[in-house]
């Protein structure tokens, strides 16, 4: 894994796209390695069912990087499994500028905050915010969903 030096950057959705370029840079004294950028992100919505379920926490995963960019493999290390899934359906969309072709794949560590904050009425449009701070928290924050009974 790759220690990062810290950044911030705000995500606005686009549809369910966010596309943005940052760049991830190497500690210094560290290896060679060229610094990481992300040219695609794919924004998380929060799980209907999760929001319902009033499912909240923090997913941890392992990203793999091919030496092209894109994400070869996403391993869970831990985490509510209805979050899980949605990192894991996202984060295979994301897109890494790419490296030297003559490099490995490497990992990344990323770690997902899933957060409730307030509740909304099922019939209400409650959207997910997406936060990207650097160097490996997202968050994904709305609002409860309260179940309407008749």
């Amino acid at each position: 894994m790759i220690p990062f030096r810290p950044a911030k950057i705000y995500a606005v959705l686009v549809g369910a796209c966010a596309f943005f370029l940052f760049s991830i840079t190497k500690s210094p004294g560290q290896s060679t390695r060229p610094a990481i950028s992300l040219t695609r992100v794919v924004a998380i919505e929060y799980p209907w069912f999760a929001r319902l379920g009033v499912i909240q926490g923090t997913v941890e995963v392992v990203a793999t990087i091919s030496p092209d960019g894109h994400v070869a493999r996403v391993r869970t290390l831990s985490g509510p499994k209805p979050l899980a899934s949605a990192v894991e359906r996202s984060l295979g969309k994301w897109i890494f500028a790419a490296c030297d072709p003559r490099t490995t794949s490497y990992d990344v560590r990323l770690l997902f905050s899933f957060e409730l904050t307030g509740a909304c009425d099922a019939a209400e449009h409650c959207p997910s915010d997406f936060e990207v701070a650097l160097p490996d928290r997202i968050t994904i924050s709305s609002k409860a969903i309260k179940a309407i009974l008749n």
